[in-house]
């Protein structure tokens, strides 16, 4: 896929940084951007007009072929890892970038660029990777405006910080990828497929070229039967499955057992299906121990939770037991109190007849008379007018 003339390069997208909803770029950022596009490709184009040049091209492949000796050298050399890398560059590296420098700094190094040879035509001098001086894979360029493969520059700043071509101080961090010119002229490059030996006479543009490398049918492939080892291409996998004498089938005799070509004249149904049946056996001996012990050990956890709830029930009785003898000796209490003062109505009512039966029985005269009633609880005497 081509790079969009619109698309503006953020760092962000070289090492995997989250960035929040996009500006629009300023007025001041649009002329900064034409200027510095204007002035990487006047640069280009002078690069372009050097690279014609014989003894210029002498000059750099010695150089190119020394830095690839050396390159090489130190490939075969204790490769430090992410985090001695972060102590050789000179600004610091946040963490989240320490596991990119450790991919291309472990193990063998990949994608060293494509092979010159395998391009239709001429290629421009100024595509080519200015440390193994082939065609850029995944390019990155620095601020000096040189282009490197993305696993060759960090190979390369994992041992110095400087740029492999006009040796100026480079970090990692400053790495940003190509103006769009170079890498739309870098996707439009006619390429031949990596199997055109095996026969693939596919020729198609350099950013297409890994989406046909991956569906190619001239790519060799592994056999997918367990225990085949032949390696064919993958236009021809189905043909091989057909005759693979690891395929599996269905027996023929009908006892529905998958079995394997070379083994079909050795194959005994009945002790084949004896052998299934002991194997389902055990199986399913060794499925009912399982839920045996399952349920036992359900059965002791339920046991277990029967006994404390049957505690706890028993403390709950117990308390209501308490309680109900506290209300019984309340009521009794109560009951008492009511006897002493159903007594003390009964005395009232007693003491209420005797004064009727008084009242009743004192002469009634037709003069008045006063006389002298003393109180026999208060002790206090009061006149009284008598009819």
């Amino acid at each position: 896929m081509r790079c969009d003339r619109t698309a503006i390069w953020d760092p962000a997208s070289v090492f995997g940084e989250s960035r929040a909803s996009p500006r629009a770029p300023t007025t001041v950022q649009r002329i900064q951007e034409t200027r510095q596009e204007s002035h990487g490709a006047r640069c280009y184009q002078y690069r372009c007009c050097q690279y014609r040049c014989c003894q210029y091209r002498c000059r750099q492949y010695r150089c190119c072929q020394y830095r690839r000796r050396q390159y090489h050298c130190r490939e075969k050399l204790n490769v430090k890892t992410g985090e001695e890398t972060l102590r050789l560059t000179s600004a610091p590296v946040p963490a989240h970038k320490s596991l990119l420098l450790q991919k291309s700094t472990l193990g063998r190094f990949r994608n060293m660029g494509f092979d010159i040879e395998r391009f239709v035509g001429t290629v421009n001098e100024g595509l080519l990777c200015c440390v193994c001086r082939d065609v850029l894979e995944d390019p990155l360029q620095a601020p000096c405006e040189h282009a490197y493969c993305s696993t060759c520059i960090h190979g390369w700043l994992v041992h110095d910080r400087i740029c492999p071509e006009d040796r100026q101080p480079l970090n990692i961090t400053q790495l940003r990828p190509l103006f769009r010119y170079m890498k739309n002229d870098l996707d439009r490059l006619q390429i031949r497929c990596i199997n055109a030996q095996h026969g693939c006479g596919v020729v198609c543009e350099l950013e297409n070229i890994s989406k046909h490398e991956r569906e190619c049918g001239f790519v060799t492939v592994c056999c997918p039967n367990m225990g085949c080892s032949t390696i064919v291409e993958r236009r021809n996998l189905d043909v091989h499955l057909n005759i693979c004498d690891f395929r599996c089938k269905e027996c023929p005799r009908g006892c529905g057992m998958q079995i394997l070509n070379h083994d079909d004249a050795e194959h005994n149904c009945i002790a084949e299906l004896r052998t299934e049946v002991e194997l389902l056996r055990a199986e399913m001996i060794c499925k009912l121990e399982d839920q045996r012990r399952e349920m036992e050990s359900r059965l002791d956890s339920q046991r277990r939770h029967m006994v404390q709830r049957e505690s706890l029930l028993q403390t709950e009785v117990d308390d209501l037991k308490g309680q109900v003898t506290r209300i019984m000796q309340e009521m009794r209490s109560l009951m008492e109190i009511e006897r002493q003062r159903r007594q003390d109505l009964e005395r009232a009512e007693l003491e209420k007849r005797e004064l009727v039966e008084l009242i009743k029985g004192i002469p009634r005269e037709g003069s008045e008379s006063i006389k002298s009633v003393t109180c026999s609880r208060c002790k206090r005497s009061e006149r009284i007018t008598i009819i």
